[in-house]
């Protein structure tokens, strides 16, 4: 393995080491003030991180899903809004759906999401709305959510592709344009 491939690991791991490190503080955190402390951060831990590789198409897809969820916790004071109507959609028999409806309105659940009623939301339409039941897996998921799905579809895809192709990263459209031009200028 050469040097910077081991260098780019290592700086891989430290990032995935933090990102896994605040999503554990936030989900046992026992504190809400901590949650709304920890949650904008984290995402914008996941926004910085994904700059140094923007030029990627599938990067430029997480970012916006990234930028999007960051948009809704800091509009909503730390906190991602969820309603409890989205939740019955998922799961009508369960232990966080009896929680919830116990709660009065804008209370915290251990977790990252506040339960508001759709007219306390501000940027209601990025919250988490969208119902999921994948194999099993249940929970509700927002707009960047779905976003940020797409676009680690699209780096795998990317990934993949490279692989076979044996190539380390799609040439870019400049580049592309400063050779056709320079050709140009030296073959007549």
């Amino acid at each position: 393995m050469n040097k910077e491939v081991k260098e780019a690991l290592q700086k891989f791991l430290k990032g995935v080491f933090v990102a896994v490190t605040l999503r554990l503080l936030i989900r046992f955190s026992p504190s809400e003030k901590l949650v709304r402390i920890l949650l904008p951060i984290a995402l914008i831990y996941g926004f910085i991180s994904l700059l140094p590789r923007r030029k990627e198409a599938g990067i430029r897809i997480a970012m916006i899903g990234t930028a999007a969820n960051l948009l809704v916790v800091l509009a909503n004071k730390g906190l991602m809004p969820v309603q409890r109507s989205d939740i019955g959609k998922v799961r009508k028999k369960s232990k966080l759906l009896e929680r919830a409806e116990k709660l009065p309105v804008g209370s915290w659940i251990k977790g990252s999401h506040a339960f508001v009623d759709e007219d306390k939301a501000r940027l209601n339409l990025l919250s988490d709305r969208i119902a999921l039941n994948i194999r099993g897996t249940r929970g509700v998921a927002s707009i960047g959510d779905m976003i940020l799905y797409l676009g680690a579809i699209v780096i795998l895809f990317e990934s993949v592709r490279q692989l076979f192709q044996g190539k380390k990263s799609q040439p870019r459209l400049k580049t592309i344009y400063s050779k056709i031009r320079f050709r140009k200028k030296n073959c007549c």
